[in-house]
């Protein structure tokens, strides 16, 4: 019984382990799941918005290049252009010096025409001419932080420049459904910087007049506790902002991940952090079937394990006992003891020291390799060499062995040259001291394949028959080997 509760303990205790564990991973998974759903998405649509503006940008650029249209004269095509796609800011188209400039207001749409002495792609901007979009910079229409992208070929015979809004472009992708707190950001993690759309809304008024420097702040500036707490963690840790961040704010866990801009060359990030608090009820919902089953699982155990003790009850507990308990050895070979010779357990007074003829003799030596042998033969069982047949502690004392190496050296040496060395597999021999004697423990595991005992030259054949090894004839010994070895 006392084994029963362990074993049903043990099982309760795995149970409560894999709770834990399978927790821990639903709430890891849902987490990965959702931020790196929320990033692809946010890639998507950042993906979808640049090529539509990039298309916008060839199609303009075909029509201001090869019609007789004046940039005056294409005003019409601006406003068409910038009332259809509400994400673009702002569109230039210059020709042979001469440009008309278009942008959203809050009051509508307005149109600036100007004469250059310098074309679009010479201007001081971050353009490059090896690169299509730029980087972040100040539009100069307003105080209005913007990307473009232009067609910035010198020898072309007109250029086209579009500006997106970072504003909008921050609102764009914070429309991203990911969770109720969660947060989308923008920002540059080689120095730390984030974009902080509230300096350009109409009700912030800053000290001094904003530049391009503005654009990208320190986080520690951005007025966000869950920003600061983020790159606070991704600091700390010194982790790539594209391996997950994952930090505690105000006892809650926080989950960032973040992806890089593909088209940008400036290593521009979008990031999302999610509290794991929104998806508690996911996860209670979840880790409640986990649950119900690990209860299902648990009660199930019981109940089998009840039915195998009352209907087994009795086979188990007269199961063989073929191990001693090396933590507890002494108090094993005890009860063993006093259980007495049986079919799998046999004393032997000594290993080789013959109590009657006061000498070392084959015959005693020969005695218990025939039980080993019945042991390996049939189901296995316990040879104690310094235990009288009566259970009296003789010990092994009077063999008169130089050391406990030496007796074991001696024991392993004759069940080799008997028996056999592929028999050692399936022996293990111990010292147990009982009352300043020492006793030997062969604990004997049942063979896969039949062992002979060689006596006189002549392979002889034992199993166990009660609490005594049988011999048996060469034809019971074929039935035998027959019906109970494989090969």
């Amino acid at each position: 019984m006392r084994d029963s509760l362990i074993a049903f303990s043990f099982v309760i205790a795995v149970i409560t382990i894999m709770g834990v564990w399978q927790y821990r991973e639903l709430r890891n998974n849902l987490l990965e799941e959702t931020t790196n759903h929320a990033l692809n998405e946010a890639i998507e649509k950042y993906t979808n918005l640049t090529n539509d503006i990039e298309n916008t940008l060839q199609f303009l650029d075909a029509i201001a290049n090869d019609s007789m249209l004046s940039p005056a004269d294409m005003e019409p095509i601006i406003k068409a252009t910038l009332k259809t796609n509400q994400k673009i800011y702002c569109l230039t188209i210059d020709k042979e010096g001469e440009s008309m400039t278009g942008y959203r207001g809050e009051s509508g749409y307005t149109f600036t025409k100007e004469t250059r002495t310098v074309r679009l792609g010479e201007q001081p901007s971050q353009m490059n001419k090896n690169e299509t979009w730029s980087s972040p910079y100040l539009s100069q229409r307003r105080n209005v932080p913007v990307i473009s992208v232009s067609n910035e070929e010198y020898d072309r015979y007109s250029q086209v420049k579009l500006e997106v809004s970072l504003l909008d472009l921050h609102t764009f992708l914070k429309e991203i459904s990911v969770s109720k707190h969660s947060e989308v950001l923008l920002f540059r993690p080689g120095n730390k910087t984030v974009f902080n759309p509230m300096i350009y809304s109409s009700n912030y008024k800053p000290k001094v007049a904003l530049d391009e420097s503005d654009i990208f702040q320190s986080y520690e500036l951005s007025g966000s506790k869950t920003i600061v707490s983020a790159f606070d963690a991704m600091r700390k840790k010194g982790e790539k902002p594209s391996y997950p961040i994952i930090f505690q704010l105000d006892g809650q866990i926080h989950w960032m991940r973040a992806r890089k801009i593909e088209s940008r060359r400036d290593e521009l990030f979008v990031g999302v952090i999610v509290p794991e608090s929104d998806f508690i009820g996911v996860l209670k919902r979840k880790f409640g079937l986990f649950v119900l089953f690990l209860i299902s699982a648990l009660l199930l155990s019981a109940f089998l394990l009840f039915v195998v003790i009352s209907k087994y009850g009795n086979q188990i507990k007269d199961l063989p006992q073929i191990h001693v308990d090396r933590k507890r050895a002494k108090v094993d070979l005890i009860k063993l003891i006093e259980k007495g010779e049986s079919k799998h357990l046999e004393f032997k007074s000594t290993v080789r020291y013959h109590l009657k003829a006061e000498r070392n003799d084959k015959v005693i030596e020969m005695a218990w390799l025939k039980g080993i042998a019945g042991f390996l033969n049939t189901e296995g069982g316990i040879m104690l060499l310094g235990i009288t047949d009566d259970g009296d502690v003789h010990g092994i004392e009077m063999d008169n062995f130089d050391s406990e190496d030496k007796c074991r050296l001696h024991i392993k040496n004759l069940i080799t040259r008997y028996i056999g060395v592929e028999s050692l597999g399936y022996l293990n021999i111990q010292f147990v001291t009982v009352d300043s004697r020492q006793i030997v423990i062969i604990e004997t595991e049942p063979a896969s394949n039949p062992f002979y005992v060689q006596v006189n030259n002549e392979d002889q054949f034992y199993i166990r028959t009660g609490p005594a090894s049988s011999k048996l004839s060469v034809s019971e010994t074929v039935e035998y080997v027959k019906a109970n070895f494989r090969n």
